[in-house]
C-alpha cells in the first residue's frame, strides 16, 4: 500500500514508514478514543434524560388536568418545544450520514470498491471493529493476489522455437526433454503456450 494511501486512513497520526498493520493499531485506537468520549456524552445525556424524565413523569398528570387551562403561550412554548426536538434528531441523522460519507471516501482511495466502502464505513462509524478488520484484511489479500497476477503476467516468457531448432533462444524438443520435472513445472507456469506444443511433439 503506498504511503500516501496509509496517511490519509490514519490521519495526523501518521509517522514516517509505516506500515499497514501499524495503521490498523493507529486507526483502532482513534475509534477507541472517539468510543470513550462518545460514553461520556452518552451518560451524561442519560443523567439529564433520567432527570428530565423524572420531572416529567411527576408533571404529567397535572398537565394533563391542566391542558384546558393552559395559556395561548404556554401552547406556543410547547410546539417551539417539539420542533427543537425534531430539529435536533434531523441533526444527528445529518451528522452520522456526513461521518460514514467521509470514511467511506477514504475506503475507497484505498482501493475498496463501493459496496465494500460503504459497508466498512458503516461499520467504523458504529464501532464494529470486527467488520471493519476483515474487510481491510480482505482487501490487503486482494492487492496481493492482483500484484502476483500482473507480476505473472509481465514475466518474460521464452520464445517458441523454429520447427528445424534452429533458434538458439528458443526451447527445441531436445531441451525439452533433458528438463528437470521442476524446469518443464516452471515452464508450464510460465508460458504454457510453449509447453503444450513441446508436450505434443515428446509424445
Amino acid at each position: 500500500m503506498e504511503k500516501e494511501d496509509i496517511k490519509k486512513l490514519v490521519g495526523d497520526d501518521y509517522v514516517e514508514d509505516m506500515t499497514l498493520e501499524d495503521a490498523l493499531v493507529v486507526v483502532a485506537k482513534q475509534k477507541e478514543d472517539a468510543k470513550l468520549a462518545k460514553d461520556e456524552a452518552t451518560r451524561l445525556v442519560d443523567k439529564y434524560k433520567s432527570s428530565n424524565d423524572k420531572i416529567s413523569s411527576e408533571n404529567a398528570e397535572y398537565k394533563k388536568q391542566n391542558r384546558a387551562t393552559l395559556t395561548e403561550a404556554q401552547q406556543r412554548d410547547a410546539e417551539y418545544k417539539a420542533r427543537i426536538d425534531a430539529l435536533e434528531a434531523n441533526s444527528k441523522a445529518l451528522i452520522k450520514d456526513k461521518e460514514i460519507q467521509t470514511n467511506k471516501n477514504r475506503f475507497l482511495t484505498l482501493g475498496m470498491d463501493d459496496t465494500l466502502a460503504s459497508e466498512t464505513a458503516n461499520a467504523f462509524v458504529e464501532n464494529n471493529t470486527d467488520v471493519v478488520f476483515k474487510n481491510i484484511a480482505a482487501l490487503k489479500d486482494n492487492i496481493i493476489n492482483q500484484a502476483k497476477s500482473d507480476a505473472l503476467k509481465n514475466t518474460k516468457r521464452p520464445p517458441i522455437a523454429n520447427p528445424d531448432g534452429d533458434d538458439p533462444k528458443g526451447i527445441t524438443i531436445d531441451k525439452f526433454k533433458k528438463m528437470s520435472i521442476t524446469e518443464r513445472t516452471n515452464l508450464y507456469k510460465t508460458n504454457k503456450e510453449a509447453y503444450d506444443i513441446l508436450k505434443k511433439q515428446d509424445n
